[in-house]
């Protein structure tokens, strides 16, 4: 499995303001734009919601240790959404990052 470090940095140094990040072979529909990339946080524009979601660094470390797990299935979405309240907008980036690799 690749560190988390990796990840971050690529995501950090890859996505930019304006982005939408779609599901895999989404051909339309509504997604989260991104706002803002810092050093500790990606800030993202849902569709249809007023004002931004400010995702964590540590949210992201947290979901990614579960990652591998999630993608064989042993670990539900709904499990992941325990983790964190923004686990929606991170399976969305990992599975972009999934995409560019």
């Amino acid at each position: 499995m690749t560190a988390f470090r990796s990840v971050w940095s690529y995501l950090t140094s890859h996505l930019r303001a304006g982005r939408k990040i779609s599901e895999p072979g989404a051909s339309r529909g509504e997604f989260p734009t991104i706002v803002s990339v810092e050093a500790d946080a990606i800030t993202v524009a849902p569709p249809r919601a007023k004002g931004f979601v400010r995702i964590p660094k540590e949210d992201c470390e947290l979901i990614w240790r579960y990652w591998e797990d999630f993608q064989a299935g042993k670990v539900t979405r709904g499990e992941l959404r325990e983790l964190s309240r923004f686990s929606s907008y991170i399976i969305r980036m990992y599975q972009w990052y999934a995409e560019q690799k």
